[in-house]
């Protein structure tokens, strides 16, 4: 299983090449091999891509030594058409490394205060994780086998990262309080409350969804605005929201919208949520 912390890529081979202009050659190796307090030479090489940026300047070429490099990575420095800054495998004349960057941690049971799977009902599992995961903005994507899991999410989704229209709720109704703006912590920007009537949602005892997240595309259905459920009974939703970009498109009537990161939306195989 691997949260997202930002992006994933494998490369073969990144940046310019040039045989105008010669500078410093570093070199990175994953650990133990690597360590940032090396100077970055063949033999005793960085350990980190981010470490080897801050010490490019125009001209410089990275070698980048076969394995995996977890981390998200700032280009700060800059070249020039005639000195670029080259990123690459390193090659011995064999052929280039294999070289991964990816923004994925791999979470073992049991270590780096991950707990344990867990029977939770049914067939739903459960798995504590340290306070580094969770329902955190970029960063919640999860892998298993190499393969993105859904979030849970009601109406269900066909694949991971999907918001077409047609496969979202629309409600029968929905109202706006102007007079409820205010902030939602930890969250910025100003907030409001807002209903929507749907006879399709899933739940007849009150407050059933409460807590789970919403996301909705009033007005034009450009824009996505993503809330927090504070109520619900048969039929209906209570939330708060924040209008994004467009501050007047308000919700109403037939707006696409779903319901994700609750238990209740757990009901695919291959879904996760973060409790």
């Amino acid at each position: 299983m691997f949260p997202l912390k930002r992006s994933i890529c494998t490369i073969h081979a990144l940046g310019l090449l040039s045989s105008v202009a010669a500078g410093t050659d570093f070199h990175v190796a994953p650990p133990p091999l690597g360590d940032n307090a090396n100077p970055g030479t063949l033999a005793q090489p960085f350990a980190t891509i981010t470490h080897a940026e801050l010490q490019t300047t125009a001209g410089d070429t990275v070698h980048l030594h076969e394995g995996v490099y977890r981390e998200f990575v700032l280009f700060r420095s800059t070249g020039t058409p005639a000195a670029p800054i080259t990123y690459q495998p390193y090659d011995d004349g064999s052929g280039p490394d294999k070289v991964t960057i990816s923004g994925f941690d791999p979470i073992r049971p049991g270590n780096n205060g991950a707990g344990h799977w867990q029977l939770h009902d049914g067939s739903i599992y459960k798995i504590q994780l340290n306070p580094n995961y969770g329902l955190i903005p970029g960063a919640s994507t999860i892998l298993i086998d190499g393969i993105v899991q859904k979030i849970a999410r009601w109406p269900n989704a066909p694949s991971p990262y999907d918001f077409h229209w047609s496969n979202m709720a629309s409600p029968q109704g929905a109202t706006h309080d102007p007079s409820s703006e205010g902030p939602e912590p930890p969250y910025s920007g100003p907030f409001f409350t807002a209903t929507y009537t749907d006879a399709e949602l899933p739940g007849e005892s009150l407050n059933e969804w409460l807590g789970a997240r919403i996301d909705t595309s009033p007005g034009t259905g450009v824009f996505r605005d993503t809330g927090l459920v504070i109520g619900s009974d048969a039929g209906g939703l209570t939330f708060r929201y924040r209008p994004y970009l467009q501050s007047t498109a308000f919700v109403s009537e037939a707006d696409p919208y779903f319901l994700w990161n609750h238990l209740k939306a757990l009901d695919q195989e291959g879904e996760y949520f973060y409790d």
